[in-house]
């Protein structure tokens, strides 16, 4: 389980980026008001948790675009 030092930076980075998770929803549209969906706040709890890393989100919305892109 990561620091809870670094579960507060993650969940700073990521109130301050939203779009790093939701960049992958089809319902997102930049430069809009950010609305927090269900998903959207239990990640952002996972986070501010330190169960996990906004670089693990990262990571995991590569695989998903890469897959998304595969499928078009």
């Amino acid at each position: 389980m990561r620091g809870e030092r670094e579960g507060s930076a993650s969940a700073l980075r990521l109130a301050e980026n939203p779009e790093i998770i939701c960049r992958v929803c089809q319902f997102y549209k930049p430069g809009k008001e950010v609305l927090e969906c269900g998903a959207f706040r239990i990640l952002k709890f996972f986070v501010e948790s330190g169960r996990l890393s906004v670089e693990e989100i990262e990571e995991a919305i590569k695989i998903i675009e890469k897959t998304t892109s595969e499928e078009v």
